[in-house]
């Protein structure tokens, strides 16, 4: 409840009038290892980021984690564990709110899913 009230107020510091974006950061562990996908689209064409994506209306933001760790993994999963909310705001750009996850993984599963995709 005391993590909820902090997200609630920090989210209601956020300048009103300016439209946010909300979205999902899923981060997958192999015990000291990350898996990072690299871009192909702009913004931060060929940069590696963790597998994010937006909430489609709708969905909560749990929902979103998996089902993006799905379109982009192949992977099914229900050990997702929730780590806190990202806000980014600038005057223009970057107006997102993302909801981090992380959960731990077995990479040889994922590379077989990765390579064919």
């Amino acid at each position: 409840m005391k993590l909820r009230n902090n997200i609630m107020n920090k989210m209601s510091d956020i300048k009103v009038g300016l439209k946010k974006k909300c979205a999902t950061l899923c981060i997958l562990r192999n015990k000291d290892k990350i898996l990072l996908l690299q871009r192909a689209k702009q913004p931060h064409y060929m940069k590696y980021i963790p597998i994010a994506g937006k909430l489609e209306p709708f969905e909560t933001p749990i929902e979103a984690a998996k089902r993006e760790v799905k379109e982009e993994c192949g992977v099914d999963l229900a050990n997702l564990k929730f780590c806190g909310v990202m806000v980014e705001t600038s005057a223009v750009d970057f107006n997102w709110i993302n909801f981090i996850y992380t959960a731990e993984v077995d990479f040889s599963n994922l590379h077989h899913v990765m390579k064919e995709r």
